[in-house]
């Protein structure tokens, strides 16, 4: 869309500058030498005057020896002088901002009369100056208009396609930012967020149909108000799952941070439905998040005319794939450790382990998301130091020690899932110990 504007912005000057010459080749002649009824009387530049003037006048510019006169070719010069304009309008002047470019066009406008007036003065050699400022003016008030109609049809734009994605407050930011949204692809540093209902659809057995539907609504309700209060944009639903991501449409300069604060947050407040849903016999419903942060392509997939802005890469694909690691270690939320470097200190995340997700994927360390700093407590602190240990003997092929420490961790919190997890494979691997090459890398099935 934007490279079709900057074509169209050049050819319009060139094209009204074509159609300006055309018309001065093609003009009719000034009646300058048609005769009034009252016959001492003549045309002239300045109006009617009397025929005996103009040759008062011819005496007076002979004897002073200031001859009025026109520049030879001065029809190849009028050409010369338009098609410049037109030059400078749909290179130069075209690119410029639309107050920048009226003070450009008006300082032209403005030099060419000037420069003219002083032609004439001085040497009195006449240059037309009608035609090339016509292609000046018109040509400016033709770009002008058409990067308004732009400017207004981009807001529509951008109101159609992220009004049911983001917050009123970000779309706005959106229209009055100077920025302007490549929907047709660039690559940017975001965060991803990917979630999903834990066996939804054998909740969803034993409702009536109507009553999945208004229990999804509420669910999803929440949650995107959640995600947009936090400047994410929601790209699509996939049943119960929730697909969207941080620090873009908008820029956001903390999306790491955004990402995980938002994940907190739906998080703490599906546990106040669940109290909600329980009291009023519905079923409770658990979700798993999956966060990563870098590098993926975004622009506008539309295959039928309908605006789909979405993400594309390897930072998407472990995102999508961290809701499935999640069940393997027993979480709710798990993040990708770019995630958790870039996410701010009053984050609380705990290292959970190192897995391969694919072989064209490099692998990735994942953290659990525990929550604010304030809000942890010294029993969640103290198991967590003890996991830590624990993962760091086991990479170490010390897993006997490593045993010990996942145990002092299920002592302080008996329903610890990771600890549970890793503690079982310890117990496997001491009984049959892995390669002396081994990396630790869990290597997820493909």
């Amino acid at each position: 869309m934007e490279k079709y504007l900057k074509i169209k912005l050049v050819l319009i000057p060139f094209l009204l500058t074509f159609l300006l010459i055309l018309t001065y080749l093609c003009k009719i002649p000034v009646v300058e030498n048609l005769e009034l009824k009252t016959i001492d009387y003549r045309f002239s530049l300045r109006g009617k005057i009397s025929g005996s003037e103009i040759h008062a006048n011819i005496v007076d510019s002979k004897k002073s020896n200031k001859i009025i006169e026109y520049l030879p070719h001065r029809r190849l010069i009028d050409i010369i002088t338009m098609a410049a304009a037109g030059v400078l309008l749909g290179l130069f002047i075209s690119r410029l901002r639309l107050i920048t470019g009226m003070f450009a066009a008006a300082g032209l406008i403005a030099s060419y009369i000037i420069f003219c007036h002083c032609l004439f003065v001085e040497k009195g050699i006449i240059l037309n100056i009608a035609y090339p400022v016509c292609v000046l003016l018109i040509g400016y008030i033709s770009i002008a208009g058409l990067k308004i109609f732009n400017k207004s049809n981009q807001k529509k734009i951008i109101k159609n396609a992220f009004s049911d994605s983001l917050s009123p407050r970000v779309v706005q930011q959106m229209i009055d930012s100077k920025d302007k949204i490549k929907l047709d692809g660039e690559k940017r540093i975001i965060t991803a967020l990917f979630s999903d209902v834990e066996n939804f659809a054998g909740i969803a057995r034993h409702l009536e149909p109507k009553e999945v539907v208004a229990l999804l609504n509420a669910f999803l309700t929440e949650m995107v108000n959640i995600i947009q209060k936090h400047n994410g944009y929601v790209a699509k639903f996939a049943g119960d799952a929730i697909v969207a991501f941080f620090g873009a449409p908008n820029s956001l300069a903390n999306h790491a941070q955004s990402a995980s604060m938002a994940c907190i947050e739906m998080q703490n407040r599906l546990d106040v439905l669940q109290d909600i849903w329980k009291k009023q016999g519905k079923p409770e419903l658990l979700m798993r998040c999956g966060l990563c942060t870098g590098s993926a392509i975004l622009g506008d997939i539309n295959p039928g005319n309908h605006t789909n802005y979405t993400m594309i890469g390897d930072t998407v694909n472990i995102a999508a794939r961290l809701i499935k690691v999640n069940k393997i270690y027993g979480t709710y939320t798990l993040i990708s450790e770019t995630t958790y470097e870039t996410s701010g200190q009053d984050i609380i995340a705990r290292e959970v382990d190192s897995i391969s997700i694919s072989d064209n994927i490099a692998p990735v360390t994942i953290y659990e998301l525990l929550g604010y700093d304030d809000k942890i407590n010294d029993s969640l602190m103290e198991m967590t130091d003890f996991y830590i240990k624990g993962l760091y003997a086991y990479r170490n092929h010390a897993f006997e020690k490593g045993a010990n420490y996942f145990q002092n961790a299920l002592t302080i919190m008996p329903d610890d899932p990771p600890s549970r997890v890793m503690l079982q494979r310890c117990y496997r691997f001491i009984d049959t110990p892995p390669p002396e090459n081994w990396d630790s890398i869990f290597k997820l099935k493909r």
